[in-house]
């Protein structure tokens, strides 16, 4: 631990400034006289001044010098440059792993291509699996009418009627699933 100074006070300075001998005494920017505790000690004890140490400092202010920081190693700062730099860049390509770059992305035309047609394709699949499914419901409806009625016009009706309730079955599910 670093020794703490003493700024003396007027009382004390003046003892001090008695004793020419003392080399151990600063003069401080403010014009008083500052040392060392130690060095305090040292003249109290030497010069036979028994007095306790808070009457010693009731007119002095005790401060500490400034640490000053060791110089740092170049080799050192250098790998602390380079860990941080490395430490950013592994943040960084974190947090962009799952981003598409510029090739695949919106800026690529073939990209944007390429997207329409899988969207296109799904939604003819989809239109395609609809008109079958209305197609076979009347079909359905026709050969099922077929054991129940003799006529030809009952059998396209119950089919043309299974037809509109699987259009309408239809219409609801494509509804619900483009909210």
């Amino acid at each position: 631990m670093q020794d703490p100074i003493v700024i003396l006070g007027k009382d004390l300075e003046e003892i001090v400034r008695a004793d020419e001998a003392n080399t151990r005494v600063r003069q401080r920017d403010n014009g008083h006289l500052a040392m060392h505790c130690s060095d305090l000690k040292d003249f109290l004890s030497k010069h036979r001044q028994r007095v306790s140490v808070h009457e010693v400092l009731q007119d002095c202010d005790v401060c500490f010098e400034p640490v000053l920081a060791p110089p740092k190693n170049p080799e050192l700062e250098a790998r602390l440059a380079k860990l941080r730099a490395q430490e950013e860049q592994r943040k960084y390509d974190q947090m962009v792993r799952n981003v598409v770059s510029d090739k695949k992305g919106k800026d690529n035309p073939a990209a944007e291509f390429r997207q329409e047609v899988k969207k296109m394709r799904l939604h003819c699949a989809g239109m395609i699996n609809y008109l079958i499914t209305i197609v076979g419901a009347f079909f359905f409806g026709y050969f099922s009418a077929r054991y129940a009625f003799s006529s030809f016009e009952e059998q396209i009706l119950t089919g043309v009627v299974f037809g509109v309730v699987v259009l309408f079955v239809d219409l609801y599910f494509i509804a619900n699933r483009s909210n």
